[in-house]
């Protein structure tokens, strides 16, 4: 008994594959965008706030900048990393190519969240 489907017409198969890189591209793109803002917001907005709590009169406390900004920087680490991974990967894409296996070899890192 052979279960393989039968091959795909050449020209669906380069449209199914086009479709797929554009999805790996949009993927990495939107990955990159958001360690971007993250870094953004560590060096316009918490890096501030920790300067400003220490202070010599602090309009805000450091535990309560601790607290405003727990885990962002495992955060940005992990997303780094899964940054990285995902610029490997769709830089070498092939029909072959699965980002869902990198996705679930990262979701140890997910414990942040």
């Amino acid at each position: 008994k052979n279960d393989a489907e039968p091959p795909m017409d050449p020209a669906k198969l380069e449209k199914y594959n086009n479709r797929r890189m554009k999805i790996a591209v949009e993927i990495l793109v939107t990955e990159r965008s958001y360690v971007d803002s993250l870094n953004t917001m560590v060096n316009k907005y918490m890096n501030p706030m920790f300067g400003l709590s220490l202070a010599r009169r602090p309009v805000i406390k450091n535990a309560q900048v601790t607290e405003i900004f727990a885990n962002v920087e495992e955060i940005i680490n992990y997303h780094t990393m899964l940054l990285e991974g995902l610029e490997r990967r769709v830089a070498k894409f092939a029909p072959t190519t699965c980002l869902g296996e990198f996705f679930v070899s990262m979701t140890d890192y997910l414990r942040c969240y």
